[in-house]
């Protein structure tokens, strides 16, 4: 590349011009050293969110220096015709693309969607254009996701197919989070349904296998209930007579009733307790005291398995009994074991038959292909549009990113402004969003400015925010806490703003100068203030003790009304005394100090004068202008999250730029004679009379 790139002297920062797309390519050459920012927080760019979501693609709130070179280098290469770009053009056509294989892609997409708007090849496309293209594809069954949503099939037949696929497997939620079926789960549920049918076909499947035939599935799941329970009750019950013949006691868990204060409590405990008193017989009385919580469990096992497999009614099992019923299930539990497909066997075995040999699942799959082939188009037209959406905004963020000149020129505004504050008669351009005053505050001290933070609220309806102004000409005037003002954001919209926190900084030469004096004299009147509230007190407490003394000394005898008036008189002469001298030593030094200075010649005079206020003057005002000519704007903008490679010092010319003067407009003219002067005179007139 041959072209030659500037870079711009802005108060002592060099930064990248850039005027147009050719300079852009820059991006392409120039190491992020040389950006004014590296990253920036997402909340404080005032830029479209279509834009913000192009830049932050993995949502992390921040926009980094890679991820604006990416956008940079896609638009540049994606186009041959920058002059749209150079316009801030929201339209695009066919032959501003370049040759390269994705623009072809974009190229191809442009060229379709002109097709469906029924317009000619040559003509432009807006982004309006592209997004009611996007929508009228989104609309119906097809969304470019791979997912067909069973609600939105017209077909009953495969509606019903649909259904039974969602209901034997489960499904899956399309991009609009309604649920569907895909590719996998098609070929899932045929799979298991050519299983299942395989497996009812083979040898395997014998109808011996089923005992009870119909009522087998139904009286093994109450065998597989209660064969834990019963298998537990027979040995316990060979314990009890293994310990009978040894002649010692079986220990039997009692329940204390305090342990079974609640139903859940007695419910777990009859759980765990056998199905029957035990007994050394080994013989499960189904006729006789029952656990409850198994006595209706018990009860179908007796109708359901018991009575048919053993042919007579079962007052009592015996565990022979039992054995003969585990042996009888055996050839049923290994012909479930050996089952496939147990996924789809709630469908009915010739519905499931059906499907496999119908034309359903080819008509569902080739859909599943309809939709993925629109994802595609989908995918090209959402990449379209974000051509579109940089080619709108990409200039202005780069002056706003990789350069600020917009900052430093009074007819524009930073992206990162939130507008200008009009506060005690004056007007404040640099204004920034904060999002934890706090801490902000605490990072935002190293920049030497005297700063405000105000909240900013709107109607009930508007979120509250913060902001921060940076005081940076003039005289401070009544700023402070608690001083509001009105904010006017980049769109034109009016806020209220209060003044809720201040970082103290001088904010002009004069007013460096005097800020120590400022401080010396406030702590003196602090000092005065003290002295005088504690001698007023003194006071106080001095006349209530001899208003105290006077009504005990009226019940004294006299010898000790003497006694006090000699110590209150000499208490008096001592602070008399004390008072005399301290005066005297005064008196006598501003004497001397008089007495000197009158003896000198007058142009002596003005000489002492002036080294002494050069003395205490000097060194005030190199302290003042080294810290005025520290301050920089670019800790404010990292307090904000802001990444800054330049030192943004804050220059007088700048200062007066982010707080200029306000100018009256050119048909206003001030009359500046004072009309008090005559309300007061007629006050005075009506006095008289």
């Amino acid at each position: 590349m041959s072209n030659k790139f500037a870079l711009v002297n802005y108060g002592g920062s060099y930064q990248l011009e850039i005027k147009s797309a050719a300079d852009l390519e820059a991006l392409r050459l120039m190491d992020e050293v040389f950006w004014m920012a590296t990253s920036a927080p997402a909340f404080s760019l005032n830029c479209s969110d279509a834009f913000i979501k192009i830049l932050d693609k993995n949502n992390s709130g921040r926009i980094l220096s890679c991820d604006v070179r990416e956008a940079v280098l896609l638009l540049l290469d994606s186009l041959k015709n920058h002059e749209r770009l150079n316009q801030r053009s929201s339209a695009i056509s066919i032959a501003d693309f370049a040759d390269t294989p994705e623009a072809l892609k974009l190229r191809a997409s442009v060229k379709e969607i002109l097709s469906n708007l029924n317009k000619s090849e040559d003509s432009e496309l807006t982004l309006t254009d592209i997004r009611n293209d996007n929508e009228i594809l989104k609309n119906g069954l097809s969304n470019g996701d791979g997912i067909i949503p069973q609600d939105h099939i017209e077909d009953l037949e495969m509606r019903t197919f649909v259904k039974d696929i969602i209901t034997c497997l489960g499904s899956v939620d399309d991009i609009a989070g309604v649920e569907g079926v895909g590719s996998d789960k098609l070929q899932q549920f045929l799979k298991c349904s050519q299983d299942y049918i395989n497996w009812k076909d083979s040898k395997s499947y014998n109808p011996d296998t089923l005992p009870l035939h119909e009522k087998t599935a139904d009286a093994y799941a109450i065998f597989k209930k209660l064969q834990p329970k019963i298998e537990e009750y027979f040995k316990l019950c060979s314990l009890k007579r293994y310990n009978k013949i040894l002649d010692r006691q079986l220990t039997d868990k009692t329940c204390k009733l305090e342990e079974c204060s609640t139903t859940e409590t007695a419910t777990d405990y009859l759980k765990q307790a056998p199905l029957a008193p035990l007994n050394v017989i080994q013989q499960l009385k189904l006729d006789g005291e029952i656990n409850p919580v198994y006595e209706e469990d018990l009860l179908s096992l007796r109708e359901k398995v018991l009575d048919e497999f053993l042919a007579r009614p079962v007052n009592s099992l015996l565990e022979c009994d039992w054995l003969k019923v585990c042996d009888i299930f055996k050839p049923y539990e290994e012909w479930l074991a050996s089952q496939k497909g147990i996924e789809v066997k709630s469908i009915d075995d010739s519905k499931l038959r059906d499907y496999l040999k119908s034309s359903l699942p080819d008509k569902l799959e080739d859909l599943i292909a309809e939709d993925k082939a629109l994802g595609e188009k989908l995918k090209a037209r959402h990449k379209l549009e974000e051509i579109v959406i940089l080619q709108q905004e990409i200039l202005d963020f780069c002056n706003n990113f990789v350069s600020f000149p917009n900052l430093y020129d009074p007819d524009q505004r930073a992206m990162f402004e939130a507008g200008h504050l009009i506060i005690d008669g004056r007007i404040f351009n640099f204004n920034i969003r904060v999002e934890n005053v706090e801490t902000h505050s605490k990072l935002a001290s190293r920049s030497g400015i005297y700063i405000m933070y105000l909240e900013v609220t709107g109607s009930k309806t508007d979120q509250k925010f913060y902001i921060c102004t940076p005081v940076t000409s003039r005289r401070l005037g009544l700023l402070g806490v608690h001083k509001r003002g009105v904010l006017f954001d980049l769109k034109g919209k009016e806020w209220d703003a209060k003044v809720i926190k201040i970082l103290n900084n001088p904010v002009s030469l004069t007013e460096a100068v005097t800020a120590p004096f400022k401080k010396l004299s406030q702590l003196l009147i602090d000092a005065v203030d003290k002295i005088s509230s504690s001698t007023e007190k003194q006071l106080e407490k001095q006349i209530g003790t001899a208003g105290q003394n006077i009504q005990k000394n009226i019940t004294k005898i006299p010898e000790k009304k003497v006694e006090t008036k000699v110590q209150s008189s000499a208490t008096a002469r001592d602070l008399m005394l004390t008072g005399s001298v301290t005066f005297a030593a005064l008196g006598s030094s501003f004497a001397y100090i008089s007495s000197t200075f009158t003896s000198m010649q007058w142009e002596q005079r003005a000489a002492a004068f002036s080294i002494g206020l050069l003395a205490i003057l000097l060194p005030v005002v190199i302290v003042a202008v080294i810290k005025l000519y520290r301050r920089n704007i670019s800790s404010i903008l990292e307090a904000s999250g802001w990444a800054i490679n330049a030192h943004m010092r804050l220059t007088s010319k700048l200062a007066k730029i982010l707080a200029p003067r306000p100018d009256s407009p050119g048909r206003v003219f001030r009359k500046k004679r004072d009309l008090l002067k005559n309300f007061s005179s007629r006050f005075k007139y009506r006095l008289k009379k």
